[in-house]
Protein backbone atom coordinates (compact mmCIF):
# COMPACT_ATOMS: atom_id res chain seq x y z
CA UNK A 1 0.00 0.00 0.00
CA UNK A 2 2.34 2.85 0.80
CA UNK A 3 4.71 1.66 -2.67
CA UNK A 4 1.25 2.70 -4.24
CA UNK A 5 1.07 6.14 -2.10
CA UNK A 6 4.73 6.83 -3.15
CA UNK A 7 4.20 6.31 -6.84
CA UNK A 8 1.48 8.39 -6.85
CA UNK A 9 3.21 10.77 -5.50
CA UNK A 10 6.41 10.55 -7.59
CA UNK A 11 4.06 10.72 -10.30
CA UNK A 12 2.09 13.75 -9.40
CA UNK A 13 5.78 15.58 -8.73
CA UNK A 14 6.92 14.56 -12.14
CA UNK A 15 3.99 15.97 -13.59
CA UNK A 16 3.77 19.32 -11.90
CA UNK A 17 7.55 19.83 -12.76
CA UNK A 18 6.51 19.11 -16.38
CA UNK A 19 3.60 21.98 -15.93
CA UNK A 20 6.22 24.36 -14.60
CA UNK A 21 8.66 23.44 -17.29
CA UNK A 22 5.82 24.23 -19.68
CA UNK A 23 5.05 27.55 -18.14
CA UNK A 24 8.63 28.40 -18.28
CA UNK A 25 9.23 27.16 -22.60
CA UNK A 26 5.68 29.17 -23.44
CA UNK A 27 5.73 31.99 -21.26
CA UNK A 28 6.01 34.46 -24.39
CA UNK A 29 2.72 32.91 -25.85
CA UNK A 30 0.84 32.40 -22.70
CA UNK A 31 1.66 36.35 -21.67
CA UNK A 32 0.45 36.84 -25.70
CA UNK A 33 -2.84 35.48 -24.77
CA UNK A 34 -3.10 36.02 -20.69
CA UNK A 35 -1.57 38.95 -19.85
CA UNK A 36 -3.18 40.32 -16.92
CA UNK A 37 -4.56 37.11 -15.61
CA UNK A 38 -4.15 33.95 -13.19
CA UNK A 39 -3.52 30.86 -15.10
CA UNK A 40 -3.42 27.15 -13.47
CA UNK A 41 -1.79 24.60 -16.08
CA UNK A 42 -2.22 20.79 -15.75
CA UNK A 43 -0.81 18.48 -18.50
CA UNK A 44 -0.49 21.22 -20.85
CA UNK A 45 -4.90 22.14 -20.17
CA UNK A 46 -5.03 26.25 -18.73
CA UNK A 47 -7.37 27.64 -17.42
CA UNK A 48 -7.43 31.55 -16.55
CA UNK A 49 -9.45 34.06 -14.66
CA UNK A 50 -8.69 37.94 -13.91
CA UNK A 51 -9.53 37.00 -10.36
CA UNK A 52 -7.49 34.46 -8.38
CA UNK A 53 -10.60 33.54 -6.08
CA UNK A 54 -12.57 32.90 -9.06
CA UNK A 55 -9.73 30.69 -10.43
CA UNK A 56 -9.74 28.50 -7.07
CA UNK A 57 -12.75 28.46 -7.36
CA UNK A 58 -13.14 26.58 -10.81
CA UNK A 59 -10.40 24.36 -9.38
CA UNK A 60 -12.12 23.47 -6.81
CA UNK A 61 -15.38 22.64 -8.26
CA UNK A 62 -13.54 20.75 -11.76
CA UNK A 63 -13.52 17.23 -12.00
CA UNK A 64 -9.85 17.38 -11.70
CA UNK A 65 -10.10 17.31 -7.60
CA UNK A 66 -6.89 15.23 -7.22
CA UNK A 67 -4.54 16.56 -10.12
CA UNK A 68 -1.93 18.90 -9.28
CA UNK A 69 -2.07 22.71 -11.07
CA UNK A 70 1.14 25.06 -11.45
CA UNK A 71 -0.72 28.89 -10.83
CA UNK A 72 0.79 31.80 -12.03
CA UNK A 73 -0.40 35.66 -12.48
CA UNK A 74 0.69 36.56 -16.10
CA UNK A 75 1.68 40.12 -15.74
CA UNK A 76 0.88 42.76 -18.23
CA UNK A 77 4.33 44.48 -17.47
CA UNK A 78 7.78 42.84 -18.50
CA UNK A 79 9.41 41.02 -15.74
CA UNK A 80 13.11 40.92 -16.38
CA UNK A 81 13.59 43.85 -18.62
CA UNK A 82 16.11 42.81 -21.08
CA UNK A 83 18.33 46.24 -20.64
Amino acid sequence: MSELILKDNIETLKSFQNDAASYREHYDQLKKKYAGMYIAINKHKVLSEKDINKLLKRLQISKNKNLTFVVKYISKQDVYPTT
